[in-house]
C-alpha cells in the first residue's frame, strides 16, 4: 500500500522487508500515513502486523501492531520553494523563492533558461542559514522559462518551469445593438480575455431569442424591452457559482423586463429572476439575462465588468485543454477534452504515456515526477508544468533513520505463531482420536 495524497493499494504486489530496507526511497511529496495505517490495520485483520517504511521517525504514538522503519538521512539542501508568473506591461515577470536549508550561509547560483533548450544566464543568490530569498526576472511574454539550481541532496526541487499563459482567448460574437451592445462590449474588453468575432464563437451574446448557436457554443440571451420596472433589491446572488463570484449589487438598480426567466436563478431581485442558467438538450449551458439599460444603474457600477469577466472566465475554463497551467507535485493534473473525442493521451516528461482516468470529456492523472506533461486529443495539443514546490519535503534536516515499536511487533508475531501452533495441535489430536475410534470400531465389527 502506498500512502500518497490518500492510501492506494498495489494490485498483486509482493515486497520483502529486507529488499525494502535496502532499496526503498521516499519520493512522494505528501503522505497520508495515518489514513494508510488505519486502512492497513482494518484490511489485515486482528492478528496481522503492519510495517511502515518512511524517511522520518514518528511524531505521535504508534499502535501496538505497527512496526515503524525510518530510512531517511539528514542532509543540507537548497531548494526552490515557490514560483509564480504574471504579466508586467509588455513582458512577463517571474518570481522564484530559493531556500537555504542548512546550518551555514551560502551563495547559490541560479540558472535562468528561456525556451526548452535555450541558453541560460546565471544569477547568484546569497542566503544566510535557514533563510529564503526571492529572485525576480522579466521574460518575453510567450516563452517558457526554467530556473535551475546546482545538484544537491534532493534533485527534484532544483528545477522549476514556468509556462506562459495560453494564447487561446474566448471567441465572443455579439448579436445585439444600441446601448446594450456598447455596455456589454466595454465590459468584455475590460476583461482582456476575449476576441470579438463574427463566426465560430465560443460564446454568443444575443438579443435574438430565436437564434440557434453552433455546436459547443454557449449562448447568453439578453432580454431587453421598454416595459418592466426598476428594481433596487433585495438582491439574491448565488455566490458559490462561478458566474457570480465577487458580484456585489449593493445600491444598484436593475431594470427588469419580465417576471419569468427559464432556468435556475443565479441573480434575482426578490422573486424576480435577473440571470438564470439552463442546460440545452446537447448538454451545453445557456444563460438568460433580462436587463433594461435605460432603467438600470448596474452597468455603471463595478459589479458589471466583474459579472461579465466571471462569465468569460467560466467559459474559458470549459474550453478543451489542460485545466491548470502549473501544478504542484502531489496534486492531480486535469484536462478537458473536445466533446466526443475518440481518444486522448497524456504523456510524461520522458514522452511515454502515463496512466490517466477518463470520465466523459475529462481526464485526470496523478503525476509521479516533476516536468512537462502533454495532452494529445486529435488536433488538440496542450501542456502543463508539474513542479515540486513542497517546502516541508525540501527541508531534509529533520529526516532520520531508526526503528520504532519493533519489540511489540515481534511479540505480536510470537503470539500469532503460538496461536496457530495451538490450533494445529488441537486439530492433530482430534484427527488422532477419530483414527483410534475408527480402528476400534473396525476390530469389533463381525466378520
Amino acid at each position: 500500500m502506498l500512502a500518497g495524497r490518500g492510501p492506494r493499494l498495489l494490485p498483486n504486489a509482493s515486497f520483502s522487508r529486507t529488499i525494502l530496507e535496502r532499496s526503498w526511497h521516499c519520493r512522494a511529496p505528501a503522505a497520508a500515513l495515518e489514513d494508510a495505517i488505519a486502512l492497513a490495520l482494518r484490511l489485515a485483520g486482528s492478528n496481522a502486523l503492519v510495517h511502515v517504511f518512511t524517511d522520518a521517525m514518528p511524531s505521535n504514538h504508534v499502535p501496538g501492531r505497527v512496526a515503524w522503519h525510518a530510512l531517511g538521512t539528514p542532509a543540507e539542501n537548497c531548494a526552490i520553494v515557490f514560483a509564480g508568473r504574471g504579466r508586467a506591461g509588455t513582458t512577463d515577470v517571474c518570481a522564484v523563492d530559493v531556500a537555504n536549508y542548512s546550518a551555514h550561509d551560502c551563495a547559490v547560483p541560479v540558472t535562468v533558461r528561456l525556451g526548452t533548450h535555450g541558453a541560460g544566464t546565471q544569477l547568484v543568490v546569497k542566503l544566510e542559514a535557514g533563510t529564503t530569498a526571492r529572485v525576480m526576472q522579466h521574460v518575453p511574454r510567450h516563452q517558457p522559462v526554467t530556473f535551475e539550481l546546482p545538484p544537491d541532496a534532493l534533485p527534484d526541487d532544483n528545477t522549476v518551469t514556468l509556462l506562459p499563459e495560453p494564447a487561446r482567448g474566448v471567441r465572443v460574437q455579439l448579436d445585439l445593438g444600441g446601448s446594450a451592445r456598447a455596455y456589454i462590449e466595454r465590459a468584455l474588453r475590460a476583461s482582456g480575455k476575449v476576441q470579438l468575432v463574427s463566426s465560430a464563437p465560443h460564446l454568443l451574446i444575443t438579443t435574438n431569442i430565436t437564434s440557434s448557436a453552433p455546436n459547443e457554443c454557449w449562448t447568453i440571451r439578453v432580454y431587453t424591452g421598454q416595459g418592466g420596472a426598476a428594481l433596487a433589491g433585495p438582491f439574491l446572488i448565488a455566490g458559490a457559482h462561478p458566474a457570480c463570484e465577487g458580484v456585489s449589487l449593493q445600491h444598484a438598480v436593475w431594470g427588469a423586463v419580465t417576471n419569468h426567466l427559464a432556468g435556475f436563478p443565479l441573480i434575482a431581485a426578490g422573486a424576480c429572476p435577473l440571470l438564470a442558467m439552463e442546460v440545452r438538450a446537447d448538454g451545453v449551458p445557456q444563460l438568460n439575462v433580462q436587463w433594461a439599460a435605460e432603467r438600470s444603474t448596474v452597468q455603471t457600477m463595478p459589479a458589471w465588468p466583474v459579472l461579465w469577466d466571471n462569465l468569460v472566465r467560466w467559459r474559458r475554463a470549459e474550453l478543451p485543454g489542460m485545466m491548470q497551467r502549473h501544478v504542484k507535485l502531489g496534486e492531480a493534473v486535469q484536462a478537458r477534452l473536445p466533446r466526443g473525442a475518440a481518444s486522448a493521451t497524456i504523456s510524461g516528461p520522458d514522452g511515454a504515456p502515463v496512466a490517466a482516468a477518463r470520465t466523459g470529456d475529462s481526464m485526470t492523472m496523478e503525476p509521479q515526477q516533476a516536468g512537462l506533461y502533454w495532452l494529445q486529443a486529435g488536433a488538440l495539443r496542450d501542456v502543463c508544468a508539474v513542479n515540486f514546490l513542497v517546502p516541508a519535503e525540501s527541508d531534509l534536516r529533520w529526516r532520520g533513520a531508526g526503528a520504532c515499536n519493533l519489540a511489540p511487533a515481534a511479540r505480536m508475531a510470537q503470539v500469532q505463531f503460538v496461536s496457530y501452533a495451538w490450533r494445529c495441535a488441537v486439530m492433530a489430536l482430534a484427527l488422532l482420536g477419530v483414527h483410534q475410534w475408527w480402528l476400534a470400531r473396525a476390530r469389533g465389527a463381525p466378520e
